[in-house]
C-alpha cells in the first residue's frame, strides 16, 4: 500500500488536469491500466481512482493463465504477452455492457405505464 501513496506524493502535477479534461470532454470514456507488475491507479483514492475504471496487472490472475504466464522478462512469444490486453479489452466490454444496461433501465418506459410493468 505504501506503494500507492508514495506514487500519489509523486504524480506529475499535469496527471490530475489532463485526467479532468479527458473526462470532461468525453464524459463515457472508459479509462484502464495495464501495468507490468502490482501498480494499480484504483488504490490511489486521493489521486487517480475517480479517473480509472479498470486496471489489469501483469501479476493478476496467474493461476487461470498458468499455460501462458511466464515471468515478463522470459516471455517469447506473441501469445504470452498478449494474454494481459486481452483481458483489458474484456474488463472494457464488461463495463461497458453493464453502462448500457443502467442507460436502459434508466430510460422512460413508453407512453402508457402498463409498458413499465412488464
Amino acid at each position: 500500500m505504501e506503494r500507492h501513496h508514495s506514487a500519489e506524493r509523486n504524480l506529475y502535477p499535469e496527471v490530475i488536469d489532463v485526467l479532468t479534461q479527458i473526462k470532461e470532454d468525453h464524459p463515457d470514456v472508459i479509462i484502464g491500466a495495464v501495468t507490468d507488475g502490482r501498480a494499480n491507479p484504483l488504490l490511489m483514492p486521493f489521486t487517480l481512482a475517480p479517473f480509472f475504471d479498470f486496471c489489469v496487472s501483469w501479476e493478476d490472475d496467474q493461476g487461470g493463465r498458468s499455460n501462458y504466464f511466464k515471468e515478463l522478462s522470459e516471455a517469447t512469444d506473441e501469445a504470452q504477452l498478449m494474454w494481459i490486453y486481452e483481458a483489458a479489452l474484456e474488463k472494457y466490454r464488461d463495463i461497458l455492457s453493464m453502462r448500457a444496461g443502467l442507460k436502459k433501465k434508466d430510460e422512460p418506459c413508453g407512453v402508457d405505464e402498463q409498458d413499465c410493468e412488464r
